[in-house]
């Protein structure tokens, strides 16, 4: 077999094996669909973390420029993220639903790259094709990754993957097709080019696809020229970002030695393994880890050193891999004095990811010769895809806890109440929140440009409908008196129930002299409510709502939201200070 060839798999194309693909096919539909679920779902315009700082930056005036595009952020530059992020902001009032779906999307067009390279590059048609378009898709949006799904800012993890994908494929078939079409092949140069630009300016790890690349051309034996452009424009990528570069202390590194390396390989195989037991850097993940990465290093040592005898898609396979180990490498000498649990951060299942998906396409190139080997790898890849499909309710219950928290600070930023514990959710540093809640209400981002916002001072029954009070029962177990910024503001806690739907009321209402003045959530995530009475305690069914501008008023009138469509109130309790 020459390289660009096709493999034989046409031996796999019985009756078996088209429902074992068709079956393969809907497991990765499936699992693209449950993550759609859980980004629509636990969708919240609150920024987060990181993305405090940005706002922030805007919030001080500063605005942007090609030197704050272009400035370190913490190990990275995201050039990339932060152009998004101001369209985010200019074009979608930076409520995060651009980045979201820009993530999603991103996603998608690595599903149909891969997909495309198994078709063009790999020859693989009929089952061959379905099965591996069902891992990719179930690899690339799996779930398990469902911090990068729900988090804006996490665009610079998926964007380096998929630029490395489409700057790997270009390039391959660039020199597949040169000899053909110069024009056409110049063009996919220029696309390889511009792919591995994106991924360098998104996230430190795409400085390794400008080597990876060049050892590519070199391998295949391109042409001088095109060695020699990808070395100049990788060195001028990697200079410019490394211009003026800030190293993290030593402090936040490992040492070199030879317990710090083993302390690392470990890290690694942590660092795949936690795919197949979520959250977990026990031994199982170990072992699962390590076994991957051997089976990878053996496919790409016989990639390299059987030249010529392998196809263009083995080779694009073998590079992938090789960067995300390179990825994990590298994150294990920045991250490793974080503890070994931190390798099992659902952010890097990214590369996790596209690493196991590339090894399971590999194993179905190879086992394509075989309807034995055929059936068996694929009866057990469906096999195993069904039973994870079984956990997806722990990514869920995951993003769903995210969603709490950014409500509970959502509201207090609505409300005005500085809340310390609540802000200190958001961010370390409150008074960045501040500062960028304030920025975002002058402008109507965010939350600020939702409906809460515009309720607020609204008599009651201008934007919901009343309930007699035995639809609901409740009551008040606490109230604070916190500052706001018109004087001060109320923190209330207790506990409410929606009889008609039998469980927690899921959202609260706040009145003060008939006017909206707060807003309040349950402390409990939807994936609780199936097991919950209304015997349950507010331990685990509670509520926390804020009301602000108190100096004018002593008591509060506490409305509970029952029914499904979220305009129906309840009165239940009277919160009085």
């Amino acid at each position: 077999m020459t390289i660009g060839s096709t493999p034989a798999t046409s031996t796999v194309d019985s009756r078996l094996s088209v429902w074992l693909s068709y079956g393969v096919l809907l497991a990765g539909f499936g699992a693209a669909v449950a993550s759609a679920c859980i980004v629509l779902s636990t969708y919240s315009a609150l920024p987060h973390w990181d993305e405090w700082a940005l706002f922030d930056h805007l919030a001080t005036g500063k605005g942007w420029s090609w030197a704050w595009l272009w400035a370190q952020h913490n190990e990275h530059r995201i050039l990339i993220p932060k152009i998004f992020f101001l369209l985010d902001v200019q074009l979608f009032r930076g409520t995060q639903a651009f980045l979201l779906a820009s993530i999603f999307f991103i996603q998608l067009l690595q599903i149909a790259l891969l997909s495309f390279s198994l078709w063009t590059l790999g020859g693989m048609r009929g089952s061959a094709w379905r099965t591996g378009t069902g891992l990719i898709a179930y690899c690339i949006l799996c779930p398990t990754q469902q911090e990068n799904l729900i988090w804006g800012f996490q665009l610079q993890f998926v964007v380096p993957a998929a630029m490395a994908t489409l700057a790997v494929l270009s390039l391959l078939l660039f020199y597949r097709n040169y000899a053909e079409d110069k024009s056409a092949g110049s063009s996919l140069l220029l696309l390889s080019i511009a792919a591995a630009t994106a991924a360098t300016w998104s996230l430190a790890n795409g400085m390794l696809l400008w080597p990876l690349l060049l050892l590519t051309a070199l391998f295949l034996r391109m042409m001088r020229s095109t060695a020699l452009v990808l070395a100049l424009l990788g060195a001028a990528n990697i200079g410019l970002y490394l211009y003026h570069y800030q190293r993290p202390s030593r402090q936040n590194g490992v040492e070199p030695s030879l317990e710090s390396m083993g302390s690392m390989l470990r890290y690694v195989a942590v660092y795949f393994g936690s795919t197949w037991v979520r959250h977990s850097s026990g031994w199982i993940a170990v072992v699962a880890g390590a076994v991957g990465v051997c089976a990878s290093v053996v496919i790409i040592v016989s990639v390299v050193l059987q030249r010529g005898t392998k196809s263009l898609f083995l080779l694009e396979l073998s590079f992938l891999m090789l960067l995300c180990l390179a990825t994990a490498a590298i994150t294990a000498s920045g991250r490793l004095h974080l503890g070994l649990e931190q390798a099992t951060a659902s952010r890097y299942q990214t590369f996790a990811l596209l690493f196991w998906c590339c090894l399971g396409l590999a194993l179905l190139f190879y086992a394509s010769r075989s309807p034995t080997q055929w059936y068996v790898l694929s009866t057990f890849l469906l096999a195993s895809m069904l039973g994870f499909a079984t956990q997806v309710r722990l990514p869920l219950i995951d993003a769903q806890w995210h969603q709490l928290r950014l409500r509970l600070v959502s509201l207090a930023l609505l409300t005005g109440v500085h809340d310390p514990s609540i802000l200190a959710e958001a961010y370390p540093d409150p008074q960045v929140v501040l500062r960028a809640a304030e920025y975002m209400k002058q402008n109507r981002l965010s939350v600020f440009a939702g409906d809460l916002y515009s309720q607020l001072r609204q008599p009651l029954d201008a934007v919901y409908r009343l309930r007699p009070a035995g639809d609901c029962s409740g009551y008040v177990s606490s109230s604070q008196v916190l500052p706001d910024q018109d004087g001060r503001g109320l923190r209330v806690t207790g506990y409410a129930w929606d009889r008609g739907l039998n469980r927690p009321a899921s959202a609260i209402v706040a009145t003060v002299d008939g006017r909206i003045s707060g807003f309040g959530s349950t402390l409990a995530i939807p994936m609780s409510f199936p097991t919950a009475s209304q015997q349950a305690g507010p331990m685990r069914f509670g509520w926390i709502a804020f009301v602000r501008d108190m100096h004018s008023a002593s008591s509060v009138q506490l409305y509970a939201v029952v029914g499904n469509d979220n305009v129906d109130v309840c009165p239940f309790a009277q919160a009085s200070f």
